[in-house]
C-alpha cells in the first residue's frame, strides 16, 4: 500500500487512522507522502512506480484526487486506487475521466440512492425539478432537514408556542426518532446517531454516478465515550 496525504488536518488524521488500521490488520505501508499539489502529480507518480505498491490510498477530496487519478492512469499505472468520502462526488469522475476513474474504491457515510428503496420517489421529484439525478448526500440532507424541522416543532410546543432557544432545539433533536429515507433515525444523549452505516463503493466509470457499485455495508454503533 502507498499512502498519500493532502494538506489539511482532517485528511491528515483520516490518512493516519487508515494507515494504523491497515498495519494492525497485517498490511504494510511501503510509503506515506504528504502533498499540497493540486495539478502536477508526476513526481509523486514516479515515486509510486518505484515503490510498486498493490494499492494507493489518497485521503483527499475529489478536486485533488481527480487530476491525480487521470495522470496516474495516463502514465500506465493500473494500481487500484482508494479514498474516503472526499471522493464521493460525480466531479471526481468528470475531472479524472470516466475510464481513468473506473474501478476506484471509496468509503462513504452516504450510501447510494439504489441502497434505499424509499428514495425512489424523492429521486424522481428531484430529477423532475432540477433536471439531474440526486446524489447520495442529497438523501441524507433531506432526512437531516426532517430531523431539524421535527425538533424545531417539538421545541416550540414544549416552550408554550414561543420561539425556542438553540439549546432547546438541540435537546429536542436528541429525542427525535423517525423513519427516514435512510432507515430508522435515532440519537443517543450525546447527539450521535445510535447506528451508522458505512458504505464501500466502486466507481463504475459509465458517466452516471448512480451506477457505482456497492461493495459492502458496515453498520457501527455510536461510541460509548
Amino acid at each position: 500500500r502507498y499512502g498519500l496525504r493532502p494538506q489539511g488536518e482532517i485528511y491528515h488524521e483520516t490518512e493516519m487512522w487508515v494507515k494504523s488500521c491497515f498495519e494492525a490488520l497485517g498490511g504494510r505501508a511501503v510509503a506515506f507522502t504528504g502533498t499540497e499539489e493540486q495539478s502536477n502529480f508526476v513526481p509523486i507518480i514516479n515515486h509510486i512506480r518505484a515503490q510498486n505498491p498493490q494499492l494507493v490510498y489518497f485521503g483527499g477530496i475529489y478536486s485533488q484526487i481527480g487530476p491525480f487519478a487521470k495522470q496516474l492512469r495516463e502514465r500506465g499505472l493500473r494500481i487500484p486506487l482508494m479514498s474516503g468520502d472526499g471522493l464521493g462526488s460525480s466531479e471526481f469522475e468528470r475531472l479524472a475521466g470516466s475510464q481513468n476513474a473506473k474501478g476506484t474504491y471509496y468509503t462513504t457515510v452516504a450510501g447510494p440512492v439504489s441502497a434505499f428503496p424509499q428514495a425512489k420517489a424523492l429521486a424522481e421529484r428531484f430529477k423532475a425539478k432540477y433536471g439531474k439525478d440526486i446524489e447520495s448526500f442529497g438523501i441524507y440532507a433531506y432526512d437531516a432537514a426532517r430531523v431539524i424541522l421535527t425538533a424545531l416543532e417539538n421545541a416550540i410546543k414544549a416552550n408554550g408556542g414561543k420561539k425556542p432557544t438553540r439549546a432547546q432545539v438541540a435537546q429536542e433533536v436528541r429525542k427525535v426518532k423517525l423513519e427516514g429515507i435512510i432507515g430508522t433515525i435515532e440519537f443517543d444523549n450525546k447527539g450521535d446517531i445510535k447506528k451508522a452505516k458505512y458504505f464501500v463503493m466502486q466507481v463504475a466509470g459509465t458517466g452516471n454516478w448512480a451506477d457505482n457499485k456497492l461493495i459492502k455495508v458496515v453498520e457501527v454503533a455510536a461510541p460509548q465515550k
